[in-house]
This record gives C-alpha cells, sequence and structure tokens, in this order.
C-alpha cells in the first residue's frame, strides 16, 4: 500500500462518517466558538464539572485555535473539543496547571520521557447524552474531530488528553478502546482537578503518524457499514475487527479498536481555507 494514499484518503474519513450520522438521524455541527460550548455543556445531562481546559473564561480561545463538534437530534447530544497547544513544554503546562487556567501548587510530573514533543493538539470535552449512549459515537467523533484538527494549520505532532476520576482498567477502556488513542501512561497520583478529591491523573497520546494509518483503515471499515445506522449492530460492526493485524504499507497494526482508529494529516493546501482555517464546501456545517 502507498503511504501517499493514506494521506491522500484523509478526508474521506469526515465525509463518510457524517454520511452515517445522517443516515442515523443527526445533525453534525464544527462549531469555532467554545463559549457556545461552555454554555451548552452547562446544561449537558449528568455533567457535573465543566472542563477548564476548553473554558474560555479561563483559557484564550478563539476560532483560530479550537473548535468542538456539535451532534444534534432535535437537541445537542454529543460533543467533543479539539485545542491547538502548540510547541510549549507539556510537561510545563502539567506541572503548573497552565494546560487548565492556572491552580494552585504544582504537579510533579511522572514518566516525563513518554511526553511527546512538538506542535500538539488537546483533544476532549467528550460528552454523549445518556439516551445516546451504547451506539458507538465515541468511536466517530473523537476520529472525524483528529481528522478535522488536521486539515488546521496547527500542523501537530501528536494529540494529546487525560482521564481522571477513573479506575485505571476502565480508563484504559475508554481511551484506547472506544475513543482510539494509541497509548495511556500515568503522569501523577495527586492531581487537583477543581471539586473533585486528588486523584491519579493519565495521559493519552496518540502519534501523528499513527493516526494518519488508522485513517485509511477506519474508513475503509465505514465503507464496508455504508447505507446503515449507528446503534448496537454498528458497535458489534467496529468490534469485529478484534484480533486482526491490518497491514498498513508502513507496518502491521492489531486488536479491534487499535487497528480502527481514525485520524488525517495537515492539508496540503490544494483546498481554500476559509476565516476559521477549515477546508470549505465541507459536508458539516460551520458554527451555527
Amino acid at each position: 500500500m502507498n503511504y501517499a494514499l493514506n494521506l491522500e484518503n484523509r478526508f474521506d474519513f469526515v465525509e463518510t462518517a457524517t454520511q452515517l450520522l445522517e443516515q442515523s438521524g443527526y445533525e453534525l455541527r464544527i462549531n469555532p466558538f467554545m463559549s457556545q460550548w461552555a454554555t451548552a455543556a452547562g446544561n449537558f445531562t449528568g455533567k457535573k464539572v465543566l472542563h477548564p481546559e476548553f473554558n474560555p473564561k479561563l483559557i484564550d480561545l478563539n476560532p483560530a485555535n479550537s473548535f468542538w463538534l456539535e451532534l444534534i437530534r432535535g437537541e445537542t447530544v454529543a460533543s467533543f473539543a479539539m485545542r491547538d497547544l502548540g510547541a510549549e513544554s507539556l510537561c510545563d503546562r502539567i506541572s503548573d496547571y497552565t494546560l487548565w487556567g492556572g491552580g494552585s501548587g504544582s504537579i510533579q510530573v511522572e514518566n516525563q520521557d513518554l511526553l511527546p514533543i512538538g506542535n500538539l493538539t488537546l483533544e476532549g470535552a467528550c460528552w454523549i447524552h445518556p439516551a445516546h449512549r451504547g451506539l458507538g459515537l465515541p468511536w466517530i467523533l473523537p476520529r472525524m474531530a483528529r481528522a478535522l484538527a488536521l486539515e488546521r494549520a496547527w500542523a501537530p505532532a501528536a494529540f494529546v488528553g487525560y482521564i481522571v476520576n477513573r479506575p485505571l482498567s476502565e480508563g484504559k477502556q475508554l481511551a484506547l478502546e472506544k475513543d482510539g488513542c494509541e497509548r495511556l501512561f500515568k503522569i501523577t497520583d495527586s492531581f487537583h482537578y477543581p471539586f473533585l478529591p486528588v486523584q491519579p491523573l493519565y495521559l493519552t497520546v496518540s502519534e501523528r503518524d499513527y493516526v494518519i494509518d488508522q485513517l485509511f483503515i477506519s474508513t475503509r471499515r465505514l465503507r464496508v457499514y455504508a447505507d446503515q445506522k449507528v446503534g448496537r449492530d454498528f458497535v458489534a460492526f467496529i468490534r469485529e475487527g478484534q484480533n486482526k493485524p491490518v497491514e498498513t504499507g508502513r507496518r502491521a497494526v492489531g486488536g479491534m479498536f487499535d487497528a480502527l482508529v481514525g485520524g488525517a494529516a495537515k492539508i496540503s493546501g490544494r483546498r481554500p481555507i476559509d476565516d476559521h482555517g477549515f477546508a470549505k464546501n465541507r459536508v458539516v456545517e460551520i458554527g451555527r
């Protein structure tokens, strides 16, 4: 397989996944205004804490450095956010809480040798309405957000996220299986998240090359599922790939969700860019 073909197919996941969502009765919007996310998230069912790392009252967020996916079915039923971190030290951002807009005290960061370097993109704020869980949406939204982020001028070397307030086994299932992250490791045992007790903090990392390879694989899987809908059958379908290694052209990858991670590459410049940094003529709607 020609590696360049993986890059050429980086837009296909967004288009194929959008079609699947539309067939399932959902409307997807790419919203560049995090203030609207903060307003909506304040009313999300079951949401107890507003993610400070995406709160425009704490972080300087604007359409050039952040966006969120808003999935609608009569009302907002799911969200996922992205934020450009640039090339500043991730270790420093974590240790002094600036990743979350600042805080009291500091963090002694463990496993510093595992931290990615270069331009990074922060992903997170994933929320699914309870009535729409178990349908496969957490498999689609993170991959779509990574593909869209890599159309921007951010040029991330890796995507990073974090998990708190969960047992490690549950965190691995969420990050590695559902969200499709490449790896997860502990950063500290003494993270003080707002309104929560001191607890362990785990970092998720998905390197650019990994994301690019898996976009191709994810798109191929979705095409097999064409003309159908998300739901229990879709969840069973994406689980069929468990323990089946897939050749990407540069390396073999295996495992159910390890082989089904989506992503994209930096846009080549062949498409015009609008004011918010996204390619024009997309299927999805920008803002509202």
